[in-house]
């Protein structure tokens, strides 16, 4: 498999996760043409977790354009209250580790 395929295999995994969780069926596409921050997230996200750094950086660069001056801290202090600590420390390290600030 070429490196290109590779890559949009993963995409499609990528999106498909995004669109299997509850309350977002059907919804990715239309989520990010609106700006949608969350599932914008979530693609950062899910992207470091199959290892597609350049691409969770793209999108990260997409994230910071919907929500400027994003960091780690502001997305703790907004999510915090609605993911259960375990969730919250994965969202936090991929976002991290795609390359959003701290402060």
């Amino acid at each position: 498999m070429t490196e290109s395929a590779r890559r949009q295999a993963a995409t499609i995994r990528v999106e498909s996760r995004i669109e299997g969780l509850p309350g977002n069926e059907g919804h990715f596409s239309s989520a990010t043409s609106r700006g949608g921050s969350v599932a914008v997230s979530l693609k950062v996200i899910l992207c470091v977790h199959f290892g597609l750094m350049e691409e969770a950086q793209e999108w990260l660069g997409r994230l910071l354009q919907i929500v400027p001056g994003l960091t780690i801290a502001g997305y703790k202090s907004q999510f915090a209250p609605i993911h259960p600590p375990e969730i919250l420390v994965r969202y936090v390290e991929g976002l991290r580790n795609a390359g959003l600030p701290d402060e």
